[in-house]
């Protein structure tokens, strides 16, 4: 069984120590058994049976609660009999329980995957929410080398990608105002899930106001980010100069979509962007291009 998310078939023996792996804390849940893609369909924002059917290695998705607020976020690998779920360390629990507990008298085994670490490859760019996030693989433990975590983030974040329970408080953040529905990890026409109503409402019956983008300069998590001198928004995680930050921008449009997003940023000035006294930089992520 081969996990990692390459397009071709690469046998772990022929990996290069050299590459540019950088372990994640993150964990594997493995999922097994009859129908477990079906299992999956209700409970993920993801439209895996789709995914599956089309061939795709792996997809990005979210777990929600009944108010339609993030749990957790999640990459869903798919192989041959099985499922993996790669989520942030802290949740896997949680999740794992989660699972547990819906599965009821379903033949699906439900296992924390303990022969496999979660790396990125700084080296490639296949992960499924952005082609400006480097790539993920599954290394056994005599696979892992210590790389730079810190250019990862650094990479993810301008990327535009939130990640991990530290940057995605549990059960308070809608999914639309982090980007998830632009990073292809929501489908809008699959069936029920826990959360679609809250989800689908806000995008198609409100008006989006909220959006998270990348920002450049002198930034630390926690920092208020101000547009002609008024707040807009802070910052929730920050490395190396770059951050990431939940803003409302002035719009007559909302920021519904990519459309909107676009006609937005093209009326408002780049150059009023501030943290404190110094003046920082809006980057526009590739999915909003």
């Amino acid at each position: 069984m081969n996990f990692f998310f390459f397009w071709k078939f690469v046998p772990l023996h022929v990996i290069p120590r050299s590459m540019s792996l950088v372990r994640l804390n993150r964990s594997l849940i493995r999922l097994s058994g009859e129908r477990v893609v079906n299992f999956l369909q209700g409970l993920v924002t993801q439209d895996v049976v789709a995914g599956q059917a089309a061939g795709a290695r792996s997809m990005g998705s979210l777990f929600l609660n009944p108010k339609g607020r993030v749990i957790s976020e999640s990459l869903i690998s798919f192989g041959t009999d099985s499922v993996l779920l790669d989520v942030p360390e802290t949740n896997s629990e949680m999740i794992a329980s989660m699972l547990t507990r819906h599965k009821l008298r379903l033949a699906i085994k439900i296992e924390k995957c303990e022969d496999l670490f979660v790396c990125a490859d700084l080296e490639s760019s296949n992960d499924p929410r952005s082609p400006e996030m480097p790539g993920r693989k599954y290394v056994g433990k005599e696979e892992v080398v210590d790389g730079d975590e810190k250019r990862y983030r650094k990479l993810r974040i301008l990327a535009g990608v939130a990640e991990g329970s530290g940057e995605i408080p549990k059960d308070s953040i809608v999914p639309i105002f982090y980007n998830f529905d632009l990073l292809n990890c929501i489908s809008f026409t699959k069936g029920c899930y826990t959360g679609q109503e809250l989800v689908t409402r806000t995008l198609r019956r409100g008006i989006v106001r909220k959006r998270l983008f990348p920002i450049t300069g002198e930034v630390r998590a926690g920092d208020s980010v101000c547009y002609k001198g008024e707040k807009i928004g802070e910052l929730i995680v920050a490395e190396g100069g770059v951050g990431l930050a939940q803003l409302s921008l002035p719009s007559n449009y909302g920021l519904n979509d990519v459309a909107q997003i676009r006609e937005t940023l093209k009326a408002i000035d780049m150059d009023q962007f501030s943290v404190g006294s110094d003046r920082v930089n809006l980057v526009v992520p590739h999915y909003m291009r």
